[in-house]
């Protein structure tokens, strides 16, 4: 979910130590008292006497709204009893609405074509310039951002 909507990995690690790196730095130190099924992999080992605190998710990925980042988070937790399944994230309001307006596409279509599904622009210049300043943002150059929601009818 997160790379269809960010367009890029959110844990791009090129090694299994590497991405295990990133992803305990964004979601913070597993617990073994929580975590159980990773704290006791030997993968593990290297990380256990190391603290990550979470980075928050939300400076990563400022095209999403709320519904979806909840929905998001409830994907990202380490241990699979705790994560939403298929089923549940269907009836998500964020997936429950673009699934409703998508079903009906063709497969040719983008999910863009669907009514009440759009992407909104974002403006994230440094205001400490002028108007038309661009801001450093993960390596990019950027003027817009977008946030990609859909009209939610409950």
């Amino acid at each position: 979910m997160f790379e269809m909507i960010a367009g890029r990995a959110l844990f791009p690690g090129g090694t299994p130590t590497e991405q295990l790196g990133l992803i305990f730095r964004t979601l913070g130190s597993p617990r073994p008292d929580r975590h159980p099924t990773i704290c006791e992999r030997p993968t593990y080992y290297p990380y256990a006497n190391r603290h990550y605190n979470p980075d928050p998710l939300c400076r990563q990925i400022p095209r999403i709204d709320a519904h979806g980042f909840e929905l998001l988070m409830k994907f990202l937790q380490y241990e699979g009893k705790d994560r939403v399944s298929a089923a549940e994230a269907l009836k998500h309001p964020f997936l429950r609405t673009i699934c409703v307006k998508c079903c009906h596409l063709r497969d040719e279509q983008s999910v863009l074509e669907a009514d009440g599904v759009h992407i909104e622009a974002e403006i994230l210049g440094d205001h400490s310039h002028h108007h038309n300043s661009r801001r450093h943002h993960r390596g990019t150059l950027v003027k817009d951002k977008y946030r990609m929601h859909s009209s939610h009818h409950t």
